[in-house]
Parts: C-alpha cells; structure tokens; sequence
C-alpha cells in the first residue's frame, strides 16, 4: 500500500477553511482535533478515503502541520 500525499491546491485548501467554517467547527473543536482533521481533509481522495498509514505519515512532517495550522488560522479569520 502506498502513501498518500496531501492535496495542497488552492482547491483543496479554500474547500477546507469553508467546511470549517460552515459547520461550525472552529468553535466545536480543540486545536488538536482540528488539525486531525484538516490533515485528513488534505489527504483524502475523491471518495474521502484514505488509508491510516497515510495519516501517521502526514502526522509527523512539520510541512503538512503548518499547512493545517495556517488552514485553521485562516478559518478563525487570524
């Protein structure tokens, strides 16, 4: 099984500070949650699957975390 690699297009990301924003998870969800699933969000494909080494991989690379946490920050309008 390979890795997943996390969909950085301007897309991917708008997607995600709107459904954060939508849903009302900014307000729901501690910081930790939120990352989780902003990196799941990234990664996920067509079908919104993606498989649980590809989240372990992209949990641990400070590349993926930033781009979470500047999607988080976007979407609390900071």
């Amino acid at each position: 099984m390979s890795v997943q690699k996390p969909d950085y297009s301007d897309y991917r990301r708008d997607t995600v500070v709107l459904y954060l924003q939508a849903a009302g998870l900014i307000e729901r969800m501690n910081t930790e949650a939120l990352t989780l699933l902003v990196v799941g969000m990234l990664l996920a494909d067509d079908t919104g699957s993606f498989s649980e080494k590809s989240l372990v991989v992209a949990m641990s690379d400070p590349s993926t975390l930033q781009v979470a946490r500047t999607l988080i920050a976007k979407a609390r309008n900071e």
